[in-house]
């Protein structure tokens, strides 16, 4: 939030629309260092120059008494007004400021203007041509990222120089290739404007982040730690396939234009009460393996109780290897009612012995599917997980959930899902692969051509009641490796073509099988 400060009204000898440099107090008031405002402390500002008036936001600097200028309502038809060299200018307070107790970020200077196309031309020049973009003068200066336009065919992220003509840009860097179809995305760049808001909330402040419906693009890393934030999107869009069709969509999106390995959004430790909702969130890039949501220990303390509710991922790269949503040593999160389609790992839990825990979690309501290597992976002790469809086609690629081996999960439970429809060749080696200790799966529906709906690796103390696997299995539980026991497996159903259990020489003396049925 902008800081506000009493009594703060100053003179200006600056004329024209650029950076202000604040004079002396008008008289009866104060200076703005006078007033308690810091060098680098971000304001929300008032100019009165006869006629003319403006405010915005604006920050600080007290080398040369400066103030930046970011209109957000001006007598100007809310462009700058040009000073005349004798104007007043205050700190105040705008209506954005107040507005649903929400900081509606287009009054801080982001734009939702990014757009889409499929059908991109590159020739291996600084030249891009497409017929349905529409280009304008007003996008000069915009972020440009090109799928298959780089080097390898990988992601160009670059910026436009100059629009040519409504079909024609010429763009900062070369593309690599000469290629049709390609899909590209273009806006303003929102990372420092985001960033700045962000930062300008004390450690610990509470403050919700309303996204207009529009399409917001960014070429970095927003990081939230140690706040408290609700970001809040106006609607979103459930898509049902790759991210470019949502681009047009009456909804608040949030689009990486980058490469490489980094986060989009990032919260380490102690980010606590952190809740996205009402987004979709796309990664224009083939090359792009990092995280698009992440929050991660990075050594003095864990986040907690953060959520992840109504949002949609989706990326245009059918290919993508990144993780959508990495816990890393993570306490007490929900994720509810959301969609996931494509990408790598689609929620990563905890991974290696003592380094990447995760404690507590609610994943409930939401759709996986497309995965290119799993939806769930790694630790998820203390998980509730129910009511989710898990749904994937790519070939080979099975498992909903695979623990993490060293460092198994404790005390997770599997309720009401639906699992369907995975590839046969060879189609993965099971639904839920489990290896640590309290598990209970029940009244799920397991279907798909899969190897087993469940494999126990070294579990204990496990309950498999009340599911129905109706799909093309070989076996239905696969006692895989060393000794599973504790356990109990009772009224489940099975078709008749399924072996209800293999590799029993796993399977310890205190398993109770009792009430299965095949059909």
């Amino acid at each position: 939030m902008a800081k506000l400060v009493n009594l703060a009204r100053v003179s200006t000898a600056t004329t024209g629309t650029g950076t202000i440099t604040l004079g002396s107090a008008v008289s009866g008031y104060l200076s703005f260092s006078g007033a308690g405002v810091s060098d680098g402390d971000a304001v929300a500002y008032g100019i009165k120059d006869g006629a003319n008036s403006e405010v915005g936001y604006g920050t600080y600097t007290a080398t040369g008494t400066t103030l930046s200028r970011n209109v957000t309502k001006s007598t100007n038809s809310d462009a700058a007004i040009s000073l005349s060299g004798s104007a007043e200018v205050f700190v105040t307070a705008r209506a954005e400021d107040f507005a649903s107790s929400r900081y509606n970020v287009a009054g801080y200077g982001l734009k939702g203007d990014g757009k889409m196309v499929s059908d991109a031309v590159a020739n291996a020049t600084t030249t891009l041509t497409s017929a349905t973009a529409n280009f304008t003068s007003a996008d000069v200066g915009k972020a440009l990222a090109v799928e298959g336009a780089g080097v390898s065919s990988g992601t160009l992220v670059t910026t436009i120089s100059s629009v040519t003509n409504s079909t024609t840009i010429v763009m900062a860097n070369a593309a690599s290739v000469s290629a049709t179809g390609l899909k590209a995305a273009y806006g303003t760049d929102n990372t420092t404007a985001l960033n700045s808001l962000i930062s300008s909330f004390s450690t610990g402040q509470s403050a919700k982040l309303f996204f207009p419906t529009g399409v917001y693009c960014f070429t970095g890393q927003v990081t939230f730690t140690h706040k408290h934030i609700e970001f809040v999107g106006e609607a979103y869009s459930q898509s049902t396939g790759s991210g470019a069709s949502d681009f047009t969509s009456a909804a608040s999106v949030l689009v990486y234009l980058n490469t490489g390995s980094g986060n989009f959004l990032y919260g380490g430790s102690q980010t606590n009460g952190v809740k996205f909702s009402n987004f979709m969130f796309s990664w224009i890039s083939n090359t792009f393996s990092g995280k698009v949501i992440s929050f991660t220990n990075d050594g003095t303390g864990d986040p907690a109780s953060n959520t992840i509710e109504n949002c949609t991922f989706s990326p245009t790269a059918l290919n993508s290897t990144a993780t959508v949503v990495y816990l890393h040593k993570s306490l007490l999160n929900k994720i509810l009612n959301c969609s996931f389609f494509y990408g790598g790992i689609q929620i990563q839990g905890g991974v290696g012995s003592g380094s990447g825990y995760l404690n507590g979690i609610v994943i409930q309501g939401c759709s996986f599917g497309f995965y290119n290597t799993r939806a769930l992976n790694g630790q998820f002790s203390g998980a509730v997980i129910s009511g989710n469809v898990f749904e994937q086609s790519t070939s080979g690629v099975g498992a909903a959930w695979l623990d993490d081996s060293a460092a198994p999960s404790i005390g997770v439970s599997w309720t009401g899902n639906w699992f369907g429809d995975s590839s046969s060749a060879p189609g993965g080696s099971a639904w839920i692969d489990f290896y640590g200790k309290g598990i209970s799966i029940a009244g799920n529906t397991f279907g798909g051509t899969i190897i087993s709906a469940i494999r126990l690796d070294a579990a204990k103390g496990f309950s498999i009641t009340g599911n129905i696997a109706n799909g093309t299995f070989t076996y239905f539980v696969n006692y895989s490796s060393a000794t599973c026991d504790g356990g109990l497996l009772s009224g489940n159903t099975y078709h008749v073509s399924t072996s209800f259990e293999v590799n029993t020489a796993n399977k310890g003396a205190n398993v109770i099988n009792t009430g299965n049925v095949a059909f």
